[in-house]
């Protein structure tokens, strides 16, 4: 289901991809007027209503590969991975596809395995705050 994931992981939320590739899609979040804004307080920018959209734009997150978001794409945007065993890479606007490598075949089969994995990268410290 689409999602964003909110104001714990700001500025910067990166996912791991282990075993397995994926199809991350992304939907607008849809505008809020100020009277709406106030209506929606108790609801997540999920439950505004993104089923039935068609996403605007997937990646292919490759296996073994680390995909870092933040900025518009983190504010922005809801993504989502759909719960399926296989992505029809041949469907959709996957907008990395051109550089995705020539092993990947336009019926994707995913492993088990998968698991995005969060971490707040608020929570780590840079080299320059170790000293």
């Amino acid at each position: 289901m689409p999602h964003t994931d909110g104001p714990a992981y700001l500025p910067t939320v990166a996912t791991v991809s282990l075993s397995s590739h994926c199809v991350l899609e992304f939907y607008k979040i849809p505008e809020v007027s100020k009277k709406d804004d106030q209506a929606l307080d108790s609801c997540s920018a999920s439950d505004t209503d993104s089923r039935g959209q068609e996403p605007e734009f997937s990646l292919l997150v490759q296996p073994r590969s680390l995909l870092v978001l933040k900025e518009d794409i983190y504010s922005k945007y809801m993504h989502g991975i759909r719960e399926i065993t296989s992505d029809d890479l041949n469907q959709g606007n996957i907008l990395n596809l051109p550089e995705a490598t020539a092993d990947v075949p336009s019926q994707a089969e995913r492993a088990c395995e998968f698991l995005p994995l969060l971490y707040p990268t608020s929570h780590f410290q840079t080299g320059s705050e170790l000293k």
